[in-house]
């Protein structure tokens, strides 16, 4: 089970409570976490605005995406592929090609900075919470 704090991601055993091992890699507090069981990895996003992708067996770095826009709120892999998405300040939100390693699109919210990311089951639609309690439907490609 993995947990973020500022500058580091912990994977922590939930039987024994005992740290597995820690990942070292991001400047500022990582804000978000999220899992690809499908893909074996999982997905940091920090306030620096940097997606640090971790490989899970056993935990690895790997790719470092960077965003033009700072302080990235929160990270969501979309189901069944491999593409992450991310959520901030800007009221940007952007996808990531995790095969690639590359920005995908920015798509713009109305709803100020943003935060939860969520995925629907099929992974076309994204809804997207913002600053006023509001929630925004985005369609992915």
């Amino acid at each position: 089970m993995p947990f973020a704090s500022p500058g580091a991601t912990r994977f922590w055993d939930p039987r024994s409570r005992e740290s597995r091992a820690v990942l070292l890699g991001h400047r500022h507090a990582a804000s978000s976490l999220s899992s690809s069981p499908v893909l074996g990895l999982l997905a940091s996003g920090a306030w620096n605005g940097t997606v640090r992708l971790w490989t899970t067996g056993p935990p690895a770095p790997g790719e470092v995406l960077t965003s033009p826009h700072d302080r990235l709120n929160a990270v969501a892999f979309v189901p069944d592929r491999a593409v992450v998405v991310s959520a901030g300040r800007a009221g940007t939100v952007e996808t990531w090609d995790v095969g690639e390693g590359s920005r995908g699109s920015a798509i713009p919210c109305d709803l100020g900075q943003l935060k939860a990311p969520a995925c629907g089951p099929d992974g076309r639609l994204l809804a997207v919470a913002g600053q006023a309690h509001e929630v925004e439907l985005v369609r992915l490609t």
